[in-house]
């Protein structure tokens, strides 16, 4: 969620990788995200993320999650932990939403908040500027 495997250090951008994969399911189709698995499906676990227990690790996320999304739209996720060969992996289920929704966040580099729109686009997520957001919001909310 937030550590960097390779510098050993807390990244920001990785916690945003995991908000903007979750704002890209809202506005899509749904979808699921295993945090504590790597792209190539290899079950790295939570434990390098420093949190004392599961608790405190859920709590770190609910608090992102509210704070960049709203608490407002967390019906539409669940999350849980599982044990993987030893490990635990936190499982985040993530339901359509049936408005848009934008992920509010801090980027490096940018003095306030911004407001990004992002989607699905097969295995990958997309941000979409102005006019391609107002174009995919009214074609896909009602």
């Amino acid at each position: 969620l937030r550590m960097n495997l390779y510098s050993l250090k807390k990244d920001p951008e990785l916690e945003l990788a995991v908000f903007k994969t979750i704002t890209g399911f809202l506005n899509t189709s749904g979808g699921q995200l295993m945090v504590g698995v790597n792209d190539a499906g290899q079950i790295l676990g939570l434990k390098s993320d420093g949190f004392s227990n599961n608790d405190k690790f859920e709590l770190h996320f609910w608090s992102l999650f509210t704070e960049s999304l709203g608490v407002e739209k967390s019906q539409l996720v669940k999350t849980e932990f599982i044990e993987v060969d030893n490990k635990s992996v936190f499982y985040v289920s993530c339901s359509k939403s049936d408005s848009p929704i934008f992920l509010n966040w801090k980027s490096s580099g940018h003095a306030k908040k911004q407001e990004l729109f992002y989607v699905r686009t097969g295995p990958r997520t997309d941000l979409l500027g102005i006019r391609q957001a107002l174009a995919y919001i009214e074609s896909n909310f009602h």
